[in-house]
């Protein structure tokens, strides 16, 4: 059995409709309406497949969007502390009078306006 789309279900209702309701033609109504429901039966089970498909989809882009707003949140939050601890560095170099601090990984150096600078 051929799956048509939901386009192609509705095409072929209205192309039923037309024909069955045309004057000209001679058949009897329960006919007509038998047609039409059982057209408009296929229509109806197809749109709420797309209709149930398309839920999930939203569902699953509801819960991305709710990660993302969490994964801003925690990388606020880390960029604050980084903040925090640079300015908690420098505060305490300051105090100290010392203006570089090196080690093997990288170099601390205080200067004027700019804060504490960090140096791979």
């Amino acid at each position: 059995m051929t799956r048509l789309s939901l386009y192609e279900l509705s095409a072929n209702y209205l192309q039923a409709l037309d024909f069955l309701t045309d004057p000209e033609t001679d058949l009897p109504i329960e006919a007509i309406n038998d047609t039409l429901e059982t057209l408009g039966g296929e229509l109806e089970d197809k749109a709420i497949n797309v209709a149930k498909f398309f839920r999930n989809m939203e569902a699953a882009a509801d819960a991305i969007k709710s990660a993302e707003a969490d994964m801003a949140k925690r990388r606020k939050a880390l960029e604050n502390r980084v903040q925090w601890l640079k300015n908690y560095v420098k505060e305490s170099m300051e105090i100290c009078g010392i203006s570089d601090i090196e080690c093997p990984y990288f170099k601390l150096s205080v200067q004027k306006k700019s804060g504490c600078r960090h140096y791979p």
